[in-house]
């Protein structure tokens, strides 16, 4: 073996072993962040979606909050039928509590 070839492989065998491993922790690394940045968004439209249902699912039961408040207070009588309801002033301040 000549003395170019004694000192040129170890240095070549060194820079590949090197540059080998930068590039898997690299890749590594980089999994990581994905993941982290899938799981970030997974809980953002998570925390947009419940928020969307709860709002959602509020509505009907605030109006039958104030159904109940009318009947409770005699503003709204259910033998009269459903037509002359209707036309009561109670639903026109319906949206004002």
């Amino acid at each position: 073996m000549s003395l170019g070839t004694v000192l040129i492989v170890p240095f070549v065998v060194q820079i590949f072993a090197a540059v080998g491993i930068v590039g898997y922790l690299s890749f590594k690394n980089g999994q990581k962040a994905v993941n982290n940045l899938a799981y970030q968004l997974m809980e953002e439209v998570s925390d947009r979606l419940e928020n969307h249902v709860h709002e959602y699912l509020e509505t009907p039961q605030l109006i039958n909050q104030i159904n109940l408040d009318a009947i409770r207070q005699g503003y709204l009588n259910l033998d009269t039928p459903i037509d002359k309801r209707l036309s009561t002033q109670h639903y026109l301040g319906c949206g004002q509590k």
